[in-house]
Formats: structure tokens, sequence, C-alpha cells
């Protein structure tokens, strides 16, 4: 078992500076928080609509043959499904919905004032609507399969908008309209003692390495995301988090992770930094571990809402 968690802890650590999202262990911690909610009858009714899956029986051969203890196979299953999106994710196929990971709330410093997501009606508040309606029934354009794509991404987008830099993009004197920073994408830091990455890719890793680097997913991986997800879920039960009661959709939930980039990711504007890889300055000295906090907080609330969202679709 030593083996295994000092695996686990190395695969879990920041390699990738590109990934697109909350790294495959972030998303996987938050459907793994998300399933165990779900009542036995639930989880009956979200098994089978996966089963629809085109990519289920490929997911399904990963899974060892001698099971796994802490982790049974429909979870497992659950647990790749919400990557999926990211793994089809292409600019050039409409299809793949790849601006249905973000939505680009305008920050303009020094007051924020609040301005509109320049494409309403294709962002990641479209995707949650879409998706959580197709996964509520069979329609004529929505049969097995397209279901069960559907279902994916829920899984994977009600993640995606709990990462602050999922929820802005930046003008200032370097970032001009129409783009901004493009959710830090354009921005180089580089955290104490480490190697420039682009800030929204330091987000993205709160939980580790980008599993674009790993196909298929290495087992130990998902088991790290499992063992994350359990040891998350007691620090912060639903009795800890007023913002469940307070944000109930996904707009203020988008509202909430924007408030969030202002106020941490960016600092309202204090955050130094480089135009190219080279110039990246370093981030202050307390960063990373608030992000960590705020990372830990912000996935166990995304697993909460998904389980409220996959309840009402299941019904």
């Amino acid at each position: 078992m030593k083996w295994l968690l000092a695996v686990c802890s190395i695969l879990l650590l920041p390699l990738c500076p590109r990934a697109s999202a909350w790294s495959a262990p972030g998303h996987m911690i938050v459907t793994a928080l998300a399933y165990d909610q779900l009542t036995p009858v639930e989880r009956t009714k979200f098994d089978a609509i996966l089963r629809g899956h085109a990519k289920y029986a490929t997911w399904k051969k990963t899974y060892p043959e001698a099971g796994i203890p802490e982790l049974t196979l429909e979870k497992f299953i659950a647990m790749l499904g919400s990557l999926y999106p990211d793994d089809i994710r292409n600019h050039d196929n409409p299809e793949t919905f790849p601006e249905w990971h973000y939505i680009d709330y305008p920050l303009i410093p020094p007051d924020f004032p609040m301005k509109p997501a320049p494409n309403p009606g294709d962002d990641v508040l479209t995707g949650i609507e879409k998706s959580a309606k197709a996964v509520k029934g069979l329609t004529k354009v929505f049969d097995a399969r397209s279901r069960a794509k559907m279902l994916s991404y829920l899984l994977h987008l009600v993640g995606d908008i709990h990462q602050p830099m999922h929820c802005e993009t930046l003008f200032d004197d370097n970032f001009k309209e129409p783009e901004g920073d493009r959710g830090g994408n354009k921005a180089w830091v580089k955290p104490p003692g480490g190697h420039a990455i682009k800030l929204h890719a330091f987000w993205d890793q709160m939980f580790g390495t980008s599993g674009q680097l790993f196909r298929p997913v290495p087992i130990t991986m998902i088991l790290a995301s499992q063992h994350r997800a359990v040891e998350l879920a007691p620090k912060f039960p639903r009795s800890a988090l007023p913002e469940l009661a307070a944000h109930s959709t996904p707009v203020s939930w988008s509202l909430e992770s924007r408030a969030l980039a202002i106020s941490d990711g960016w600092r309202k504007h204090e955050i130094k930094y480089g135009l190219t890889e080279a110039t990246a300055p370093e981030l202050p000295a307390d960063y990373e571990e608030k992000a960590h906090a705020i990372a830990d907080r912000q996935v166990v609330l995304a697993g909460h809402r998904l389980a409220d969202q996959l309840r009402e679709a299941l019904k």
C-alpha cells in the first residue's frame, strides 16, 4: 500500500502547465463527492444512463478484473465519464461544445463593475442547462447515446464553473478587448521556488497534473482522486457551506466564482504577471496556500451542487 500512495502522490503533482479546466483529478473528485450522495435508486438510474455512453466499454476494460474494494465499477466509470468533455474538446468541431467550459465575465479594474459576458447562449451556463435537460429524459434529439454524452458534460461543467478563472477575463493596459486575459491564459506567473506557469493553469492544477498527460488514466490517479474526495467530504459538510442556500443557480455559482477571481485570483489586480514564460514574476508567498484552501472548498461545493443537479435530473 505504501508504494501505491507514493505513486498517487507523484501523479497528483502539478506537472503540466497547460491544462484546460480543473485537472483530471479535480473533476474526478467532484464526481466522486456527488456520486456518494445519491441514493441507491438514483445511482441505478445514473448508471443505466451512463451505460449508453460511446466510451463505456473502453472505460470498463480499464477496471481491474479483481475489482477495487473502495471503488465500485459504476463509480469508477462515473469518474472517468467526467473527463470526457475535455478529451474530445476541439475548437474546430462545434459538436464538442468547446465554449461550454467557461464564461467570460469582464473584469475591469479598479472598481470591477458588473458587465455581462459576451457570448450568451454559448457558455458554461448554457452547457449546464442543456446537459441537465438532456439527462432528464429521452427525446427525439437525445437518444440513449447522446443522453449519456450529456451526462458526462453535466458532471464536467458543474466542476468547471467552480474554478474561479473559468468565470472571468481581465482587461488592463496589456489585455485589451475583445479577448482580455482569457481567464488567466495570457498571464505568466511563478510560484515561489517553482517554474513559470500560466495563471489559469496554476488554478486548474490545485489537485494535480492534467489527465491529458495520461490516457488511459492510471488506476493510481483515479484512486488518489477517490481518496482525496473521502478526505475533503467531512471537512465541508452541507451545514458548513452557507453558499449552498445563498447561491442555488448556475448563474449565481458563476458570479460566486467571478468574485473569487477578483478577490483571490487577481487580488484586485495586485498580482504581478509576465506576458511570456521568461518574464513571469514570483507570486506572493502566501498565494499558493490560500489558493489551495479556496480550491478545496470549491470542489466540495461543486460536489454538493452536482449531486443536487443529478437528483433533479434523475427524478
